[in-house]
């Protein structure tokens, strides 16, 4: 009977275990993708600011 009880046991551990990977997993795949829109976001911004300045700089030359 003691034996049953600690495979159950062990059991229990590694579905605990498993499901606290997963949901990390599940979290990190979630900041990639949140990092992933800023930093197009963030480039999508600064080529709108680099077409702004060679505007603005090219009526200055003129």
């Amino acid at each position: 009977m003691g034996m049953i009880v600690a495979a159950v046991s062990g059991a229990s551990v590694l579905l605990a275990a498993a499901i606290a990977l997963y949901t990390g997993q599940k979290r990190l795949y979630r900041q990639a993708q949140l990092a992933s829109i800023e930093s197009e976001k963030a480039k999508a911004e600064a080529e709108e600011a680099s077409r702004a300045k060679s505007a603005f700089l090219a009526t200055m030359r003129h």
